[in-house]
């Protein structure tokens, strides 16, 4: 052999894994899981190949967020080299946390799908590998598309609406805003990628400290008090709209200069900003429907000054959690939000319909608990946090207590006899990190 160069033998056997039955055709009991689909499970035998597949049941699973800190606290939890080790250690919530969220994903009850913002805090902590391997340990490579895509979603069925002269009817189905199929039976092996773009942990850092002063300048400005929550809502709410328009204006303006020789053709300058294109789909939407150019552009000045774009659902809930922040301020909160603030309110307010459960952190949760009753979310929801934490771990034991006899027994004949055994790890963390990271 060549000296540097490895040969790795692979025998098609090793793809065949327990519980093993007795073959049918050889009657060996070699009839192992070969692999698992979303609705059925397909059994070779190791010593005759004798190949069969079997219909699962269809599952409906709770669709569960958790706010990157829970993550960040069950990695520092199973490792042992990691700063912040011994205090997430020794407290039992994320153990129990962990183990629990752990046997409700593999009995096929409960999916925690990840998101950007995962991945972005996730990418700008120095422990970026650990972190995404606990994430998507819970998420099994299901996520969440971005949230300015649901968002501009969510645009685009209130402008149809509009056109058609009738009252938008948004649909959230967590399915139709995630990878992969959110409810299908998990296979054993999932296969992810770890890569990022050049620059994109720089532009997540500055992002956040660009948005972090901002906030901390209108904080002072809430500070001074004078509105009452109707107002800072409606004012919230209306921001939206205003915001799309402007960008709008400012990439029409750029492309302009670009087209003049103004400014260099770089993609950023030609193409403009993710809100400023919401106006091309929609242009496009009234061009489907077959509106000429003239009255496409009409339609839209027409939906923008009817309000129908700051009613979608991602702004009502976002417009509720800035004035619960502008309340607070005025109410004699001194401290600024975090960095993180500002996208942790964009997730929420998007994800949150989507969503049987949420456990975000104590300030989020403030954020939508104390809007007033008057302004409540018509939304069926359920926001946990650590200071309800007692009451998430005990909505999660009514999952588990939920599987019937039947579901349970299918489970150890696809999954094996230990899918309900409390786990003790998780690959890529700790103890089984792998030595390339």
């Amino acid at each position: 052999m060549t000296e540097g160069v490895k040969t790795l033998r692979i025998d098609p056997r090793d793809f065949i894994g327990g519980p093993y039955k007795d073959c049918p055709g050889c009657g060996q009991h070699e009839f192992g899981v070969l692999n698992i689909h979303d609705n059925s499970c397909t059994r070779r035998c190791r010593s005759c190949r004798r190949t069969l597949t079997f219909a699962l049941p269809r599952l409906t699973k709770k669709v569960i967020y958790l706010d990157q800190f829970v993550f960040s606290n069950i990695m520092k939890m199973l490792s042992a080299g990691t700063p912040g080790h011994e205090r997430a250690k020794a407290e039992p919530l994320w153990r129990e946390l962990f183990e629990s969220l752990d046997v409700l994903c593999r009995m096929q009850l409960v999916i925690c799908p990840d998101s950007t913002e995962h991945h972005a805090e996730s990418l700008i902590s120095p422990f970026y590998e650990e972190l995404k391997h606990t994430y998507e340990h819970f998420s099994t490579g299901i996520s969440f598309e971005r949230p300015i895509s649901i968002q501009h979603r969510q645009v685009m069925t209130a402008f149809s609406a509009h056109l058609d002269g009738t009252e938008a009817a948004f649909d959230f189905d967590p399915e139709s805003v995630t990878s992969g199929r959110l409810h299908g039976w998990c296979d054993r092996i999932f296969v992810t990628v770890s890569g990022t773009l050049h620059g994109e942990k720089q532009a997540i850092q500055q992002t956040r400290s660009k948005t972090h002063f901002s906030l901390a300048g209108v904080l002072k400005e809430w500070q001074k008090g004078g509105e009452t929550f109707a107002q800072a809502f409606e004012r919230e709410k209306a921001a939206y709209a205003r915001g799309i328009l402007d960008a709008y204006v400012a990439d029409t303006r750029k492309q302009m200069q670009v087209i003049m020789g103004q400014l260099p053709a770089t993609p950023e300058n030609f193409l403009g900003s993710v809100n400023g294109s919401l106006v091309h789909n929609l242009e496009y939407v009234a061009k489907l429907r077959g509106l000429p150019p003239d009255k496409a552009k009409g339609a839209i000045r027409d939906f923008v000054a009817s309000g129908a774009m700051n009613e979608t659902p991602s702004n009502i809930i976002s417009a509720a959690m800035w004035a619960s922040l502008a309340m607070q301020a005025a109410n004699g909160q001194k401290k600024s939000p975090d960095e993180g603030m500002m996208t942790d309110i964009d997730v929420v307010s998007t994800l949150l319909p989507y969503c049987d459960a949420m456990f975000v952190d104590n300030k989020c949760r403030s954020l939508l608990s104390d809007i007033p009753k008057p302004h409540r979310l018509p939304y069926k929801y359920l926001v946990f946090s650590s200071k309800t934490s007692r009451e998430f771990l005990q909505y999660l034991r009514e999952i588990r207590s939920s599987a019937t006899p039947e579901h349970l027994e299918l489970l150890q004949e696809v999954y094996g006899p230990t899918v309900l055994e409390p786990p003790k790890s998780i690959y890529g963390v700790g103890a089984r990190k792998r030595h390339a990271d």
